[in-house]
């Protein structure tokens, strides 16, 4: 089978195709692969969005200058696979969502299982990330939580809200957190003293142990 076909078959258009999966997929040499995505990008097959991501541009669309969506490029490389996921945005972007603050992030900062280091800077395109390992290995039944006390964690630099009143909005977006104790335990204990301890004191410890 063509490369493009299997593209197209695989991905389908405006879908973010990444090199290295691309590279696990398929047995082919590396320097191999690099060149026949060339030369589909060369003869407008598909578009490259950023280094080592490219997508199949989607044919006798109305949109002349079609590109690829960003946060599709963000969900599939760090925040999914399939529909587990994988990883969550923190930081400003979080606290925005839950209107703790009105701030808005000028820099995305994502933890997730396929990041390694502590903390890495990258780029793609015109964005700058700041990618992060877990604590502990997100899941969908323990990423509420984690966000909950990557929040309370640095609270003081991300909320305009005082503790008291932002942990009701804390609780409430943990609503329908199922976990036992011993799991529960084993992510805050994996979180530094002064997080445990603001877990405890803001009733978010309680709230979830209370299910």
């Amino acid at each position: 089978m063509k490369l493009f076909q299997y593209l197209l078959n695989n991905y389908g258009y405006n879908e973010p195709i990444f090199n290295d999966e691309l590279q696990e997929d398929l047995t082919v040499k590396n320097s191999t692969l690099r060149m026949n995505l060339k030369r589909l990008v060369d003869t407008e097959e598909i578009k490259r969005y950023a280094p080592g991501i490219y997508y199949i541009p989607k044919p006798n669309s109305l949109l002349k200058n079609q590109t690829l969506s960003f946060n599709k490029v963000l969900k599939k490389k760090y925040l999914y696979e399939g529909m587990n996921p994988i990883g969550y945005q923190t930081g400003i972007a979080l606290a925005n969502r839950l209107n703790l603050t009105s701030q808005t992030a000028g820099v995305i900062e994502i933890v997730t299982n396929k990041e390694t280091n502590r903390k890495r800077i990258a780029k793609i395109n015109n964005w700058e990330l700041i990618l992060r390992k877990p604590r502990i290995p997100i899941k969908k039944k323990n990423i509420k939580v984690l966000q909950a006390l990557d929040l309370l964690t640095n609270y003081e630099n991300l909320s305009e809200k005082k503790l008291k009143e932002g942990s009701e909005i804390v609780i409430n977006y943990l609503d329908d957190v199922n976990l036992d104790k011993k799991e529960l335990d084993s992510i805050i204990n994996s979180y530094p003293m002064p997080t445990i301890i603001k877990a405890y004191e803001s009733g978010v410890y309680d709230a979830l142990t209370r299910g």
